[in-house]
Parts: structure tokens; C-alpha cells; sequence
């Protein structure tokens, strides 16, 4: 990975923290996908990531 050139989503909640780091040359799938683990990983329910992100 490119140091200089990836996402990094972050998400903070008191004591709990999700930091996903990936590299940012991906296609739009790739990214949607990503997104997915993401938000499924900051305890968002499968069916709510379903109806945000479209085919994943």
C-alpha cells in the first residue's frame, strides 16, 4: 500500500474504535464493499447497509 495514497475510515464511540485502512486504487465495487465492512463493523445492521449500498 502507498503510504501516501489510501482511504482510512475512522469511526469513535467512547472506548470503541474501527479504523479500516486500504489502498485508493480501487474500483467503485471494491470501495462499496469496503464501505460495507466497515459500517458492518461499527455495528450497523446488515439489512440498513443493504438498502444504503446497493449490490453488496
Amino acid at each position: 500500500m502507498d503510504k501516501d495514497y489510501y482511504y482510512e475510515l475512522k469511526y469513535v464511540y467512547g472506548n470503541t474504535m474501527s479504523i479500516i485502512k486500504f489502498n485508493a486504487d480501487v474500483t467503485t465495487t471494491e470501495l462499496a464493499y469496503r464501505l460495507r465492512d466497515f459500517l458492518a463493523s461499527c455495528s450497523w445492521s446488515d439489512k440498513v447497509i443493504r438498502k444504503i449500498i446497493k449490490g453488496v
